[in-house]
């Protein structure tokens, strides 16, 4: 691999893992507090706790079938896989990037809806969350229309 070549391939996010966590916490505090029949409040548990679980087993594994699980760049090519394979992508001028965590806008190049892929640092070796970060800062971005977005800098 070159050192232009950008070739990540995702794991857990325990931030991720920690973030959700809290959430389902203060959701469950939440409900403990609710006043309603005692019936019903265990309703809302079970209902609560079954969501919840399908975001965890579907995002936070990565188990989903549209779960990115790696990303390779190399000069201005991206191509992302999920569960069903390999795809081309134009990431978007609109994407944000940070230390914690990035907001990845991209659109497939065979579809036209955006699609956005939220990767925390832990998601990567930290070595490659900072590869990926300054060829993100770097690269030629794409606006919504498909043209060149805000110059490099502005990322």
């Amino acid at each position: 691999m070159n050192t232009h070549e950008i070739d990540i391939k995702l794991q857990v996010s325990k931030l991720f893992f920690w973030l959700l966590t809290s959430v389902t916490a203060g959701t469950l505090f939440i409900l403990e507090w609710i006043n309603c029949g005692g019936g019903l409040k265990i309703i809302f548990f079970i209902l609560s706790l079954g969501y919840i679980g399908c975001i965890y087993w579907q995002h936070v594994l990565l188990r989903h079938f549209k779960s990115i699980i790696s990303i390779k760049i190399n000069h201005n090519e991206c191509i992302f896989s999920d569960r069903n394979g390999s795809f081309p992508v134009r990431i978007l001028g609109e994407s944000t990037v940070t230390r914690l965590v990035s907001i990845i806008r991209f659109r497939r190049q065979d579809f036209k809806a955006i699609h956005t892929l939220v990767l925390f640092k832990d998601s990567a070796t930290l070595v490659e969350y900072r590869r990926l970060l300054v060829k993100l800062r770097t690269m030629k971005l794409h606006g919504i229309s498909g043209q060149n977005a805000l110059p490099s800098a502005a990322l």
